[in-house]
């Protein structure tokens, strides 16, 4: 079966000083038959620079189940060349999580390209459910990102809170500031995991420093035997 499309806006041109005409940007959102979330309105401002347009996604959770993760892509077309963008979100407290019918909001405004460009695809590539079941293309390796995420994270939540009970809260704290960790990245793990475990051991380490009272310990130990995500809530 082919992939369907379907146009939902356009921006009409732009003329900024010392630029040629810009044509307008054609937003299209890919037709996802069984996608638990839907692109509804989306937004494109351009107007202070076209090469950095800012698109903001209305994204709404048309399943009866809460979503903890998802992942949207954006493939950005000039010419006869694509260069393609995501944008995954980890919701990582039960109060944030993404509901059963409802609408969220998400913006893509970290691209800088050479030239504007002539047309944007939206499509969902990947959504991880409460339960911890996935759905998705997942081009870009999500699960994988969160998998290694996590597991970076929670041990170095582990590996902190060890120095702190053998070496007390000052010599861990020092520690967490070198960024001087004992956790080991596992082998034959994919580039995608091995990213998103190195960014969570960064995670818990920023997350440390600047919460909780460092001249107690046990606020400190508190923080730390948090759940790092809604995958370790049940």
């Amino acid at each position: 079966m082919g992939i369907l499309f379907l146009a939902i806006a356009t921006v009409p041109a732009r003329h900024l000083r010392n630029h040629s005409p810009v044509a307008k940007l054609l937003v299209i959102r890919m037709n996802q038959p069984g996608s638990p979330l839907t692109i509804g309105q989306v937004i494109v401002d351009d107007s202070k620079d076209p090469n950095t347009p800012r698109i903001t996604i209305k994204l709404a959770n048309i399943t009866n189940l809460p979503i903890r993760a998802f992942t949207v892509r954006c493939d950005t077309h000039f010419g006869e060349s694509t260069l393609s963008a995501w944008s995954l979100n980890n919701i990582r407290s039960r109060e944030n999580c993404f509901g059963p019918q409802e609408t969220r909001t998400v913006i893509m405004d970290d691209s800088n390209y050479s030239q504007p460009p002539r047309s944007a695809v939206l499509s969902v590539d990947f959504v991880e459910f409460l339960d911890g079941s996935r759905w998705g293309e997942d081009t870009y390796k999500s699960g994988d990102r969160l998998d290694g995420w996590r597991a970076g994270a929670h041990l170095e939540a582990e590996s902190i809170l060890r120095k702190i009970r053998t070496n007390g809260l000052e010599l861990a704290l020092n520690d967490v500031r070198l960024k001087s960790s004992d956790v080991i990245l596992p082998s034959n793990v994919s580039a995608e995991y091995a990213d998103g475990f190195r960014l969570g051991l960064d995670a818990i380490r920023a997350h440390i420093l600047h919460s909780g009272d460092k001249n107690k310990p046990d606020d400190i130990v508190n923080e730390l035997l948090q759940p790092i995500d809604l995958s370790e809530r049940r």
